[in-house]
């Protein structure tokens, strides 16, 4: 598998679900019918730079260090257009101390900036580093759990990658599923506790749950509880990259996010399965992503 499929097929679910945002499963259905293009207006958003900004830190300074990427993203922040509240509630928090520990903030952004922490991190150190981002925008136990079920699967995907692994593929997604639930369990026991639903337990649903079902039984909304284990549920009922993504857009809700992090899995899992090449020309980031992805390969945190 080349290099790169990780970070790009992140993007290019960010911008698949962009134009749709926001609007529920019935409504995209009732003006669109089901998406499996891109729309008028499609656009990279926050989502892929969060993790763009993120990948850049940690390869520069070539370890998982909270105030880099703090730094990254404040240098940043006339860049980032559509950003969610606990991120730019912690932008706030930053300017004024750069050593500004999160406190507060229980949505997915920080699972979006925990893909490229997966890709650099050995096992390890993996909970660690993921734990050390999140907490430069998101303090809540279910933002950190949702970020290291994020984490946890990525890494598991790569490993299933490098091991050559083509066939037996739900043997291998029930081991991505196993080590995204750790993840989950073992996130929740940091950050400020709250009182949200467990990300491990909705995920354990998720998965039982027919896709068509997911906006109504589990959620699709920006908090991690309910984007989170969407999408990883979404990457574990499909068969390809592809239909993964275009899976994940169609639930509707939060759709840039879910179908981005449904496309970090799938990317760092599937082995042969090639996205459209129109599709990936069209992330003006794409090769800074590519390259991105070779260098945290190599970093080893």
């Amino acid at each position: 598998m080349p290099s790169g499929r990780c970070l790009i097929s992140l993007a290019v679910g960010d911008v698949l679900g962009s134009p749709i945002e926001g609007l529920p499963r019935e409504e995209i259905l009732r003006r669109y019918g089901k998406i499996t293009d891109f729309l008028s207006g499609a656009e990279t958003t926050d989502d892929t730079l969060l993790a763009l900004l993120t990948a850049e830190a940690l390869v520069e300074a070539r370890s998982v260090n909270r105030k880099k990427i703090a730094q990254k993203l404040l240098e940043n922040r006339a860049r980032l257009r559509r950003i969610g509240p606990s991120t730019t509630e912690a932008l706030k928090r930053l300017e004024k101390n750069i050593d500004a520990v999160a406190t507060s903030g229980a949505t997915n952004g920080a699972a979006v900036r925990a893909v490229p922490v997966a890709i650099c991190s050995s096992p390890e150190n993996l909970l660690r580093n993921v734990v050390e981002a999140t907490l430069v925008t998101h303090g809540a136990d279910v933002a950190v759990s949702g970020a290291c079920a994020i984490a946890f699967a990525v890494h598991a995907a790569i490993t299933t990658r490098k091991a050559g692994i083509s066939t037996a593929r739900r043997h291998e997604k029930d081991k991505i599923l196993k080590a995204s639930l750790e993840g989950a369990r073992r996130g929740r026991n940091f950050g400020t506790k709250t009182n949200f639903p467990k990300v491990d337990k909705v995920l354990e649903e998720a998965v039982a749950t027919p896709l068509w079902k997911l906006p109504a039984e589990v959620g699709v909304s920006m908090y991690a509880h309910e984007s989170v284990p969407a999408a990883i549920s979404v990457f574990y009922q499909t068969e390809d990259l592809k239909k993964a993504i275009i899976a994940a857009v169609n639930l509707g809700g939060d759709t840039d996010t879910i179908a981005a992090l449904c496309g970090a899995i799938a990317g760092a899992f599937y082995k042969r399965e090639r996205l459209p090449l129109r599709w990936i020309l069209r992330i003006e980031e794409g090769k800074k992503l590519k390259l991105l992805e070779k260098k945290l390969l190599r970093v080893k945190a």
